[in-house]
């Protein structure tokens, strides 16, 4: 796939997860859809992301891991509500399990490019990780919570759950414009 159409992807992939966030919060009646088709456009998208970032040589496994997870729980969901087999605490159950799968594996990866990208002449040399890592934790926090008191998840989780669908919007659409620029400044040395 060529880095032009790769943009592209991620751009709408990007466009359409901030409208489902959207959609999340105004139309409850088909919010377990939104949240299935949006955690399946979330995983596909960070898979394009992770192939292009391996071909880099920056893809991290903690990211392809998260990636897969959203998928299997977007197909669960989505699945799940299309055969009337779904309740929402099945949906925040998934939800809630996501979260803190989610949550650690973005840790894990924040903690280890941390590492890797540290020396000691330079100093900490990983961007964002630090914020990945804030990001992370409050993911296991809430899917916590979602797992543990589902009446806390029907009140805030909708709220929550368009939350993180914009921004996972949001980043698809700043991954857009910044993949494949490593191979680019390769390229130029």
């Amino acid at each position: 796939m060529n880095e032009k159409l790769k943009k592209i992807l991620l751009f709408l992939c990007g466009i359409v997860l901030i409208v489902f966030g959207i959609q999340v919060l105004l139309n409850w009646s088909m919010r377990i859809y939104f949240c299935g088709i949006a955690l399946i456009i979330y995983g596909g998208g960070s898979l394009v992301m992770w192939f292009d970032h391996k071909k880099s040589g920056t893809a991290s496994r903690w990211s392809f891991w998260i990636a897969v997870a959203s998928i299997i729980s977007g197909i669960a969901i989505f699945v799940g509500g299309s055969l009337n087999l779904v309740t929402v605490g099945f949906v925040m159950l998934i939800f809630g399990i996501w979260l803190i799968v989610s949550g650690v594996l973005e840790i894990i990866g924040a903690v280890i490019y941390r590492k890797a990208m540290t020396t000691i002449e330079l100093g900490v040399q990983a961007p964002g990780s630090m914020l990945s890592i804030v990001f992370g934790g409050i993911m296991i926090g809430v899917g916590v919570l979602v797992v543990l008191m589902p009446v806390f998840a029907l009140l805030v989780t909708t709220i929550i759950l368009a939350v993180a669908i914009i921004v996972g919007g949001v980043r698809m659409i700043l991954g857009a414009f910044s993949t494949g620029s490593i191979t680019r400044k390769e390229e130029n040395a």
